[in-house]
């Protein structure tokens, strides 16, 4: 098991997901079209707060809660054809946890969400962070696919005019870039906290063609486990350690 992010992160991150969790629970047995709204413990409620009955539901919750995380975590990453939703450049786009990653033909865009500068809600916000990995000496207009479609679709109804609308945008759990380098292909994709990116090469293809250079990091590091540590505001992000294996 790899940490992703220090200590202080990985608290900030898990009370962002309990609290993201909590209002999926929310939204899925309270219809807000209909007025419903979730039902407060009163100051004189039936049931003590101490009582076992109370304990019964709060271990129910938790377990309904537990069984969404994990649900969620399971779920490939979905990436998005761009039809309009974002800048002309952008050809897929996908969205995790506190993060937006655009793919581009020439790089891959990492925005990272806004993080609270500090404890009260009053105070300001640090601005977004944005870490870009570049394709160096790559081709110049790679090829780019979705591979492996996902059921359900994306709507985007933007403002009151139809025409900026985009809808029935069906997602990709790969994206596949064909011929980035000579005979090397590349593969993105991931769950719902991570990306994962593959270069498949053909047989002779030279792996020493493949360059990657970074802007937006604080520091680069290589830790001794081998994963490159990208050190940013918020924390860190990083790339797991290169494995080569062969397909049969």
């Amino acid at each position: 098991r790899h940490d992703s992010f220090p200590r202080l992160s990985r608290v900030m991150i898990a009370g962002a997901l309990r609290r993201s969790l909590i209002g999926e629970v929310r939204a899925l047995f309270n219809d807000k079209a209909r007025g419903e709204v979730p039902v407060v413990r009163g100051v004189d409620p039936m049931i003590a707060a101490d009582s076992v009955a109370w304990r019964v539901h709060g271990d129910v919750t938790t377990m309904m809660v537990g069984g969404v995380a994990a649900q969620y975590a399971a779920l490939p990453m979905r990436f998005e054809p761009n039809v309009g939703q974002t800048d002309s450049s952008v050809q897929f786009l996908a969205r995790g946890k506190g993060f937006t990653m655009f793919l581009t033909p020439s790089e891959s865009v990492i925005v990272l969400a806004q993080q609270q500068a500090k404890a009260r809600d009053t105070e300001p916000l640090q601005s977004a962070e944005v870490v870009r990995m570049r394709f160096d000496g790559a081709a110049a207009k790679p090829r780019m696919a979705g591979l492996q479609p996902l059921p359900g679709i994306t709507n985007y109804f933007l403002g009151n005019d139809p025409n900026q609308w985009h809808t029935d945008i069906v997602s990709f759990a790969k994206v596949r870039y064909s011929e980035i380098y000579p005979g090397i292909d590349l593969v993105y994709y991931g769950s719902a906290g991570d990306i994962e990116y593959d270069f498949v090469l053909q047989p002779g293809a030279d792996p020493a063609l493949i360059r990657l250079s970074f802007e937006g990091a604080k520091n680069l590091t290589v830790n001794l486990t081998g994963e490159l540590v990208i050190a940013v505001a918020q924390g860190e992000l990083r790339q797991k350690a290169p494995v080569i294996y062969q397909e049969s």
